[in-house]
């Protein structure tokens, strides 16, 4: 009897306590949601001034290379070359690729422009893997930097748009 009783303090208790961090939740999710939107929205107004100033400054021939190609590819209307990868043939054909790889690729392949993700508007700071290893590549050096897209947001989010040079 005195086990059955405990196990039911143990049940009121344990729901109890998940009726607490339920409210809890419940307090908080506006404002992981606010935080959320305007993290994204910091991410998506440099993105869109990232592929304004590709479509306004480019020519329509001019083909660029981007790790983060969702809404720039979309709104740039200039061909983008994944630095990831991630749906070349050329993945399909070797499987998965070094950075070391995927770097010789890119800049084989001579695109127009790079653009690189960075933590920082102020200098670049790789923001992906890819990006740094990218702006760390000897051959940067025939690119010069022809724009840096920001938000006003602070979002530590940042495009740094490279011209081929030479």
């Amino acid at each position: 009897m005195a086990l059955v009783a405990a196990a039911r303090g143990r049940r009121h208790h344990a729901a109890a306590a998940a009726v607490a961090l339920a409210a809890a939740g419940l307090l908080l999710l506006p404002r992981v949601a606010d935080y959320a939107g305007a993290y994204a929205s910091c991410k998506q107004t440099t993105r869109a001034r990232a592929a304004d100033w590709l479509r306004t400054q480019t020519l329509a021939s001019a083909v660029y290379a981007i790790s983060d190609s969702g809404l720039v590819p979309a709104r740039a209307q200039r061909t983008a070359v994944d630095l990831l990868m991630l749906n070349d043939p050329a993945i399909q054909r070797t499987g998965p690729l070094s950075v070391a790889r995927r770097v010789d690729d890119v800049y084989g392949r001579r695109p127009d422009l790079l653009v690189l993700a960075s933590r920082r508007p102020t200098h670049f700071e790789g923001r992906y893997w890819i990006d740094a290893a990218m702006q760390a590549d000897p051959r940067l050096a025939d690119y010069g930097l022809a724009q840096v897209a920001a938000s006003d947001g602070g979002c530590s989010y940042s495009l740094f748009i490279y011209r081929r040079t030479s």
